[in-house]
């Protein structure tokens, strides 16, 4: 239902007050879903505490969204330096799609701060040989690299 909402957009605007009670929902899925619809619904008149939490979340996916969010309505967002240091923080989390949908969210911003972020982390990543993709969570025991590696 909430994949619903999020892909009718702005007429999904009068299920708003339910999207903001589903991103304090114990599932990941349902806030997942959630804020992504309320970026389509609500536009650039979403709140920015909601984007914020959001950014914020354990969920990685949520994040993700969150960020993805936030780069759909990039110049439109009324108070983007409200997103710079959480989008800044998130270039340095384990999951690659936050990341790319982060450094994404900071170039689409019109906050030079944003662009500041943005190219100090591209300067620091440009020649950095970690994996980009395929990353393994923080908890793992081995990473991908060392298996292949072991396995040779």
């Amino acid at each position: 239902m909430l994949d619903l909402l999020g892909d009718i957009g702005a007429p999904a605007a009068v299920a708003l007050p339910e999207l903001m009670k589903a991103l304090n929902d114990h599932d990941p899925n349902v806030r997942r879903y959630a804020i992504e619809a309320i970026g389509t619904a609500q536009g650039s008149q979403v709140e920015a505490s909601l984007l914020t939490d959001a950014l914020s979340d354990e969920d990685a996916l949520v994040r993700r969204n969150a960020a993805m969010t936030i780069a759909g309505l990039g110049p439109n967002l009324v108070d983007d330096e409200t997103f710079v240091s959480l989008l800044a923080e998130n270039l340095y989390f384990w999951h690659y799609h936050l990341r790319g949908w982060s450094i994404e969210a900071l170039q689409r911003l019109t906050s030079p701060k944003a662009t500041q972020e943005a190219l100090r982390y591209l300067m620091t990543t440009r020649r950095n040989h970690t994996p980009k993709s395929g990353d393994t969570p923080p908890d793992a025991r081995i990473s991908k690299h060392m298996v292949a590696s072991a396995t040779v």
